[in-house]
């Protein structure tokens, strides 16, 4: 090669490192020329992720690959899918601007949303599940009549007219015919004490020694089994002739431990007992300890009212009367009242700040700590149970004929997606995991216990 000809291709590397390096710097730190090539412009990126992995991304309905598989496609013509990129993963070099993002994956139902895209900016979607579109499986016949999943949710307890039944985590049922003992079930009341032993109406069960139940009839004549709670595994308090008293299960011994002219309702928490108590024609939420008089709260006159959610902080005074919630701090002696919230049928607490609750037909939010409430979905059929998924950004909820999922990220909306349709859907309950609901439902002829992975 001649010395004029080296000089010109030194030239030539030397003039394409000067405009390539530039290029390539833009590039990294998330430049792109427009697709007029006028300008250039900061681009961003999304972040997504997905429970389970693996789902297949598409952006304004293209399948996102990688720059070389991409290359590889348009050479070779390959239509294939494989290469299309699945969750987790992140796509760069977005210009500013609404994408429509959707997530595939066979045997669930499709993700869709649209998101914003900044320049210089990640918009993450990390936290999406994609749930399985899938049919129901039996585990158990007949009607139930009524259910109540433990604390830890580890189980699930069932009664119908001929059996008791419980449902551990490894889906092993626990069985007892009520016809083999003569139990009589009239009433069909569930009460679990702590996460190993179970009331069934005047029976006590525990699942170490589950053939053997221990008959309390003898000491809960003239106890109305709704206002008994455990102390221990010996001791329960209960609510006797208007009175609360402590009751010994293995001597028998009932002990007054407060005395009053009508107790409506009560719980224990820590060296305190709460009451709400009817005087005079006139009701009070009264704070006890021991038999000490701490405080006491005038309630108006509706004698409706009962204890909720009686794990948080506050305390819940529900009103089935007129369906209010009333939140309250009874040692603030300047504003006991925290809030009222109005047509409330059923309430549960997420967290110590956000709270859900639900009427007939809408499901809402509540967060304690701006007091604002924000609605999630109104509809127009009887809204039956409202669950919080453990992802802690999905709702399920069931009407009679239904199953839905809400997802509570609500850029664009709240997207709810139906996850089956069946008969008289009842008893809806999820495991601790969050992959699979229990329910009674009626398929066909066939009536009983289903379960429905998600």
């Amino acid at each position: 090669m001649s010395l004029k000809a080296r000089k010109i291709l030194f030239i030539l590397f030397i003039f394409a490192f000067l405009v390539i390096t530039p290029l390539v710097s833009l590039y990294a730190a998330g430049y792109k020329f427009t697709l007029s090539g006028e300008i250039i412009q900061k681009t961003g990126m999304i972040v997504l992720d997905s429970q389970p992995e693996g789902a297949k991304i598409y952006i304004n309905g293209e399948p996102q690959q990688r720059f070389f598989d991409n290359l590889r496609s348009n050479i070779l013509n390959d239509t294939e899918d494989r290469n299309i990129l699945k969750t987790p993963a992140r796509i760069k070099g977005l210009f500013p601007g609404e994408y429509t993002v959707t997530l595939l994956k066979d045997g669930y139902w499709e993700w869709e949303k649209k998101l914003e895209v900044f320049p210089g900016q990640s918009t993450f979607a990390e936290d999406v599940v994609i749930f399985k579109n899938n049919l129901p499986l039996p585990l158990s016949s007949g009607e139930i009549l009524n259910s109540q999943q433990s604390s830890s949710k580890e189980f699930l307890a069932f009664s119908t007219k001929d059996k008791y039944l419980v449902l551990g985590e490894d889906e092993q049922v626990l069985f007892y015919d009520k016809n083999s003992e003569n139990l009589e079930s009239q009433n069909n009341y569930i009460k679990w004490f702590g996460n190993n032993q179970i009331l069934f109406d005047n029976h006590l069960f525990s699942l170490d020694t589950w053939s053997k139940p221990v008959d309390l009839s003898a000491y809960l004549n003239n106890i109305n089994l709704e206002f008994i709670s455990p102390i221990d595994s010996k001791n329960i308090y209960a609510i006797k002739d208007n009175q609360l008293v402590k009751l010994n299960l293995s001597r028998g011994s009932v002990e007054s431990v407060l005395k009053s002219e009508k107790i409506l309702d009560y719980f224990a928490k820590g060296d305190f007992i709460y009451t709400i108590e009817e005087l005079g024609g006139d009701v009070f939420l009264i704070v006890y300890n021991g038999t000490e008089t701490i405080r006491k709260i005038d309630l108006n006159k509706d004698n409706s009212f009962r204890f909720t959610n009686k794990e948080h902080e506050l305390i819940n005074i529900y009103s089935p009367r007129f369906k209010t919630l009333h939140l309250i701090d009874p040692l603030d002696y300047f504003g006991p009242l925290k809030e009222t919230i109005n047509n409330v049928n059923r309430s549960f607490w997420v967290d110590s700040n956000k709270l859900v609750f639900y009427n007939d037909f809408e499901i809402w939010i509540y967060n304690r700590v701006d007091f604002k409430k924000n609605i999630l979905t109104r509809i127009s059929d009887k809204i039956s149970t409202v669950l919080w998924h453990p992802s802690n950004n999905y709702i399920i909820y069931s009407t009679q004929e239904s199953l839905f999922t809400i997802e509570l990220d609500d850029r664009e909306k709240h997207t709810t997606n139906h996850l089956i349709k069946l008969n008289n859907i009842d008893f809806l309950n999820m495991s601790n995991d969050g992959y699979t609901l229990y329910f009674y439902s009626s398929l066909g002829k066939k009536e009983g216990l289903y379960k429905l992975a998600i």
